[in-house]
């Protein structure tokens, strides 16, 4: 239930602005009327027919109905949001020609959807008839909520025409559409339904569109000879370009369950993602080109559609861009599923997952672990630990080819932050005998009583502790 304000524009000598001719007739107390605005924040969805029209009329032609469901977005006029129901009536027996009314349903929270419009119209809740529009102070009203139920089973056409309807507003111009002697309203109501809920709600629709008409509909249908040119209902249902975004829209699911995403997700159909699969390229451009997507959808929409779109593409995905490492650390994605090029700027369950992957051999050590074992050295022996006692825990050889991977300019953090790790006798010793001949000597002098006691050389630990190290710098 949407409780509603209420207004209807008109021509009178004396308006609610203290004005004559076209202006505000009649509103709701809610209603907010400003000095000088004589669309009362109706806009450009205040016009109905093309100038000549009352001539056409005059000499026969049936004066069209419209009926109209626009979303009020903030900042975009005088109504500060919401959701508006518009009916507009050509008054063919007034005193003068050309003159009509607009009743407006404004509900300044934004319940009302296009589903709202036929039950409006149906209920008598819209004025709809070629009568004089009362005046002065109306009621707020509450319009009854109709129910959106999700599509079954959807025949081609509708795919087609959910295709054009989705591809128009992503693309922001108008789907103007002659539907012959379909019923505009009833017409009208069935498209928007065909549509994810979330969507609908964002797109203005009308049953008639003037020309040189200036509101902001996605869909409009048209009414000749008073319409500017649209296609056909046949030409559009057998125009089938768009008919995989149709298709894709119904079985996105969550994908498009509201607009944001659904913008998003179509962005990423169009957006070239070669710069997150492993191929020709500098790291430095493969970041850059990864960076501008990020840039494209935000972070919401990368967490939500760009790392599942590109698990459903096939290779593995490499990311190497921090922004996304960190959101993906904090999410829930199976980051098992990536190569990553880079990690986070502090301990994370990417850092885990790292350590995991360098344990199993797979790689030479991430430059984020190394950083690690710097800068968290408690939570990266942690993770090693975790890794040699798991199920999956390397065998001793193993884990010295592992350990003798780490860089020599790093090696001493490494031996620092693995000193309380319970390790297979003698692998860190092993690790560092086949380095090169400088930093062999580098370490021996700084970490000897370690290596020592982890290989149980015990005794002879002890014995060359009094040398101070110098043992290690003979040649």
């Amino acid at each position: 239930m949407s409780r509603c304000e209420q207004l209807i524009l008109g021509w009178s000598q004396e308006n609610l602005l203290r004005t004559d001719g076209f202006g505000p007739i009649a509103a709701s107390s809610g209603w907010p009327l400003h000095p000088g605005d004589r669309t009362a924040g109706l806009g450009e969805w205040a016009g109905f027919l093309p100038e000549g029209s009352s001539s056409r009329i005059a000499d026969g032609e049936s004066a069209p109905f419209c009926a109209a469901y626009t979303p009020v977005h903030p900042g975009t006029g005088a109504l500060p949001g919401g959701a508006l129901l518009l009916s507009k009536v050509y008054l063919t027996r007034a005193d003068r020609p050309g003159q009509y009314y607009v009743h407006a349903l404004w509900d300044p929270e934004g319940r009302l959807t296009p589903a709202d419009l036929a039950g409006a119209y149906r209920g008598g809740l819209l004025l709809s008839e070629d009568t004089t529009p009362p005046t002065g102070e109306l009621p707020t009203i509450e319009v009854p909520s109709e129910p959106v139920d999700p599509p079954g089973a959807v025949g081609d056409e509708e795919i087609t025409l959910i295709g054009h309807l989705v591809h128009a507003w992503l693309s922001h111009y108008r789907l103007i559409v002659d539907i012959g002697q379909r019923e505009p309203v009833v017409t009208l109501d069935h498209l928007s339904r065909l549509l994810p809920a979330g969507v609908a709600r964002e797109m203005a629709m009308t049953t008639f569109l003037g020309r040189q008409d200036p509101a902001p509909a996605t869909l409009a249908f048209a009414v000749f000879p008073f319409s500017p040119a649209a296609v056909g209902w046949a030409e559009l249902v057998a125009d089938r370009r768009h008919d995989d975004l149709g298709r894709a829209v119904l079985a996105g699911g969550a994908q498009v369950l509201d607009p944001s995403r659904l913008r998003a997700w179509a962005q990423l159909r169009d957006t070239d993602l070669s710069a997150f699969r492993r191929g020709p390229g500098s790291g430095r451009e493969r970041a850059a080109a990864q960076a501008e997507v990020v840039d494209l959808l935000g972070d919401r929409e990368v967490l939500e559609t760009l790392l599942p779109a590109l698990l459903a593409e096939p290779g593995r995905p490499v990311i190497a861009v921090t922004r996304i490492a960190e959101l993906a650390a904090a999410g829930t994605i199976d980051l098992a599923d990536f190569d990553w090029a880079v990690g986070t700027e502090s301990w994370s369950r990417l850092s885990q997952h790292l350590v995991g992957v360098w344990l199993a051999g797979a790689r030479r050590p991430s430059g984020h672990i190394v950083r690690q074992a710097q800068l968290a050295p408690d939570r990266f022996a942690a993770a090693v630990e975790k890794g040699i006692t798991g199920a999956a825990a390397p065998d001793v050889e193993d884990l010295v080819d592992v350990l003798q991977r780490w860089p020599d300019q790093h090696i001493e953090a490494l031996l620092t932050a693995l000193a309380r790790v319970p390790l297979p006798t003698g692998v860190l010793l092993a690790a560092v005998l086949d380095r090169p001949e400088p930093v062999l000597r580098r370490v021996l002098r700084s970490h000897w009583p370690q290596l020592a006691e982890q290989a149980d050389l015990r005794p002879l630990a002890t014995l060359l502790r009094p040398t101070g190290g110098r043992l290690f710098d003979r040649r």
